[in-house]
């Protein structure tokens, strides 16, 4: 089963993502999903999606109608900057299969093992790397 939470820095045009456990197919649509219902979701923020604690059960098929949904000219995402923290092998490769399946004009995905990495590629204020390493924390630990 997969537990997602999220949180949505406004004032950073952020939302930063933990996923843990199982990803199967839909578990990220349905998520996805929820988040756009958020009064403080709004299109075009920059995604940092923690999956450094996810096995994924998915065929390359449901990969592909992901992509195609988070892509879908009538999606509510807009253009956006995505994050992806990994740590296995196996992350690396759902993550790089993502990748490859989104459209490069409206979605730039890249994939990356340390947090200040991430930090640097969404364009965040590094001068608050400690803020944003406390709100992963925060994420991860919620109950």
């Amino acid at each position: 089963m997969l537990t997602s939470r999220y949180k949505i820095l406004e004032e950073e045009n952020l939302i930063i993502e933990i996923h843990n456990g199982q990803v199967v197919k839909n578990s990220l649509t349905s998520f996805k999903k929820k988040l756009t219902e958020d009064p403080a979701f709004k299109k075009n923020m920059k995604f940092l999606v923690h999956i450094k604690n996810v096995e994924f059960h998915t065929s390359q098929d449901d990969m592909h109608k992901f992509a195609k949904f988070m892509s879908d000219e009538n999606n509510p995402f807009g253009k956006r900057k995505i994050a992806i923290l990994t740590e296995t092998p196996e992350q690396v490769v759902s993550s790089t299969l993502y990748q490859a399946l989104m459209p490069k004009k409206e979605n730039k995905v890249e994939i990356f093992t340390t947090n200040i990495e991430a930090f640097k590629f969404l364009n965040l204020d590094l001068s608050k790397f400690d803020f944003f390493n406390s709100e992963i924390q925060k994420l991860k630990t919620k109950s």
